[in-house]
C-alpha cells in the first residue's frame, strides 16, 4: 500500500479507497468497543477489566423500538441483557377475573441488567416481560459465552453478588403472593385460603 499512494494508477486508486474505508470502519468499531466496555464496567462494578473485556467480546449490541417487547415471560432464554440507553418497562401478566391482563411492575433505565438471576444457573423461565419505551439500547450476552468467560475467570461473580440479592428482592417485593393468585382464580373464589 505504501508503495501506491504517490501513483496514480487504478490499483492505486482501489488501494487508497480501501485504506480510507478501513480507517472508517476501525473508528466506528473502536467508538462501539469503548461504549461496550464503558457500560459494562458500570453494570459490571469490582470486576477486573479483563474479565469485562471478555464479556464485551460477546454481547451483542441492538437497537429496540419503543413498544417492542424484548424479552418474554414464560421464554426459556437465559441470555444477560443490559440496557444502555432508554428506558425499559417490565410487565407481569396476572389474573384479572377470567381472564390474564398485564400489570407495569416497575421501569429500568440505563446499566439495568435483565436476567441475573439465571447467572444463579437456576434454568428459570423469564418472570416477565421487558419492552422498550422509548427507542432503546441494549447489549444481549449469550449464555452460553457468559458460561465461558466465567470458567475461564473463576470468582467474577463475586462483584455482582449484591446485584443478584437486589434481583431477587426485587422479584419477592414486587410478584403476587400465593394467596392473591389463588384468591384471583374463580375455582378458589369460594373457598378459604387464608
Amino acid at each position: 500500500v505504501g508503495l501506491c499512494l504517490g501513483e496514480e494508477g487504478e490499483r492505486a486508486k482501489a488501494l487508497r479507497k480501501a485504506l480510507a474505508i478501513f480507517r472508517k470502519q476501525r473508528k466506528v468499531l473502536s467508538d462501539r468497543w469503548r461504549s461496550m466496555i464503558t457500560r459494562c464496567c458500570g453494570a459490571f462494578p469490582g470486576m477486573p477489566p479483563e474479565v469485562v473485556w471478555a464479556i464485551a467480546e460477546k454481547a451483542q449490541q441492538m437497537e429496540v423500538a419503543a413498544g417492542e417487547v424484548f424479552v418474554k415471560e414464560g421464554d426459556e432464554d437465559e441470555d444477560l441483557i443490559l440496557i444502555e440507553e432508554g428506558i425499559a418497562i417490565v410487565e407481569k401478566t396476572v389474573a384479572n377475573g377470567d381472564r390474564p391482563s398485564t400489570v407495569e411492575i416497575g421501569q429500568l433505565g440505563a446499566t439495568a441488567i435483565i436476567g441475573d438471576i439465571a447467572l444463579i444457573g437456576a434454568s428459570l423461565p423469564r418472570a416477565a416481560s421487558v419492552r422498550a419505551g422509548n427507542a432503546t439500547e441494549i447489549l444481549r450476552i449469550p449464555a452460553g459465552a457468559l458460561s465461558k468467560v466465567l470458567r475461564r475467570f473463576p470468582g467474577a461473580l463475586q462483584g455482582i453478588t449484591s446485584r443478584l440479592k437486589e434481583a431477587g428482592n426485587f422479584l419477592m417485593m414486587k410478584l403476587p403472593v400465593r394467596y392473591d393468585v389463588v384468591n384471583s382464580l374463580e375455582l378458589f373464589e369460594d373457598a378459604d385460603v387464608s
